[in-house]
C-alpha cells in the first residue's frame, strides 16, 4: 500500500509540472552571463502588466550560458521570442531562420538588427537579402524601466515560433522606445 501511495504522489507531481495553461508567447532570454529566475520573474510580471490579458506571456531563461542549450532552444524550444547576444543572433541568422520585421519596424531605427541573409527562392537558387530581423535591447524602454542596460542583446522572432503574429504583438511592447 505504501509503495502505491509513493507512486501516486510521483505521478501527481509529474502531472502538476507538465500541466497548466499554455501561454501564447514564450520569451526566452539568454545573456552571456546567464539570468536568474528572480530576474526573469520580474521581467515576466512587468511584461504582463504592459500587455494585459492577451496575448499571454512567460519569460524564461537559464542561469548559465551554454551554446548547446542555445542551439536547442532555437531549434526546438517552442519560443515566440528569443533574446540573445548580438554575436549569436548574427551567427545563427545568416540563413534566414528569423521572421523579417521589415513591415512593422524601420530598419534604419535598428541598424544592429539588420542582417544580410541567404534566401532560397522557389527555383532553388540562393541569393543574399538584407532585412531587419532583430530589435536591440539597448533601445528598449521596457529594459530601461527594469533598470537593465540591454547591452548587446537583440530580441527576434524565430521562424519556428508557434504563433508569429502574437509574438510580433509582444515584440512591439518589448521594442517600445
Amino acid at each position: 500500500m505504501k509503495g502505491k501511495a509513493v507512486i501516486l504522489l510521483l505521478v501527481l507531481a509529474l502531472l502538476a509540472g507538465c500541466g497548466g495553461p499554455k501561454v501564447d508567447v514564450s520569451v526566452f532570454i539568454y545573456p552571456k552571463e546567464g539570468i536568474s529566475a528572480e530576474l526573469t520573474k520580474k521581467m515576466e510580471d512587468s511584461l504582463k502588466a504592459k500587455i494585459g490579458a492577451s496575448p499571454t506571456v512567460e519569460v524564461v531563461g537559464a542561469p548559465i550560458f551554454d551554446m548547446q542549450k542555445l542551439v536547442v532552444e532555437v531549434a526546438a524550444g517552442g519560443h515566440g521570442i528569443l533574446i540573445f547576444p548580438a554575436e549569436q543572433f548574427q551567427t545563427m541568422g545568416t540563413h534566414g531562420e528569423y521572421v523579417s520585421l521589415d513591415g512593422t519596424f524601420k530598419a534604419e531605427d535598428y541598424p544592429d538588427g539588420v542582417l544580410n541573409v541567404q534566401i532560397e527562392d522557389k527555383d532553388g537558387k540562393v541569393h543574399q537579402e538584407k532585412h531587419l530581423y532583430g530589435i536591440p535591447m539597448k533601445q528598449s524602454k521596457w529594459f530601461s524601466e527594469l533598470g537593465l542596460k540591454g547591452g548587446d542583446l537583440i530580441a527576434f522572432i524565430p521562424s519556428n515560433a508557434p504563433d508569429p503574429q502574437k509574438a510580433l504583438e509582444v515584440l512591439k511592447v518589448i521594442a517600445g522606445k
